[in-house]
């Protein structure tokens, strides 16, 4: 009985999640959901993002914040009406969450080396050349904002790029699996998470 119990609860985990490549490590540590909650909150006050707040926030290896990161302009670029809403013209100019926290990290003289990414939104394969490169070690995502990303095709076969380089490159990959408690915007929606 109780293996049929934890099939039961793994399948009801990764539903959603089945495009995913494996392995798939999920995690329900107080710390995650903590930096996690932390991570959204950041990206619902700074990204001017209309339609997706996304965050990333780097932690060393001691424990403390190095830098945080959301979706928006590269610093100077001013975030007008007509790039927030004109979809090509922002995918081509906005720095990505996870970038935008390696970056920060390398303009303030922190060293990204032995780090963990936090990012609800899992890195897509353009994040992930930035993870590997800045010797970043751990990556952790949100498992149920992951699981609705499935019908956002639009960064299905991105993230699944990214999910086998990380992989290959030796990154440990996790997804956070519990409510963190916050509302966030996805996809032109306010989700509770």
């Amino acid at each position: 009985m109780l293996c049929s119990q934890q099939e039961n609860k793994m399948s009801s985990i990764t539903k959603g999640l089945e495009w995913l490549p494996r392995p798939l490590v999920l995690t329900t540590s107080e710390t995650a959901r903590d930096i996690l909650q932390d991570v959204y909150q950041y990206a619902n006050e700074v990204s001017p993002d209309p339609n997706t707040k996304n965050g990333a926030v780097l932690v060393g290896p001691d424990g403390n914040v190095l830098t945080y990161g959301v979706n928006k302009f590269p610093t100077g670029v001013a975030a007008t009406e007509s790039r927030l809403t004109d979809k090509e013209t922002k995918y081509r100019l906005v720095v990505h969450a996870e970038n935008g926290a390696v970056f920060n990290a390398a303009k303030h003289g922190k060293m990204a080396q032995g780090a963990t990414l936090y990012c609800p939104f899992y890195a897509c394969s353009e994040c992930a050349k930035a993870i590997i490169q800045g010797g970043i070690i751990r990556v952790v995502g949100h498992a149920q904002l992951m699981a609705l990303a499935s019908e956002h095709t639009t960064w299905v076969k991105s993230i699944t790029d990214a999910w086998d380089v990380l992989h290959e490159a030796g990154v440990q990959c996790e997804l956070y699996d519990g409510v963190v408690g916050v509302t966030t915007r996805f996809n032109g929606q306010d989700i509770p998470v």
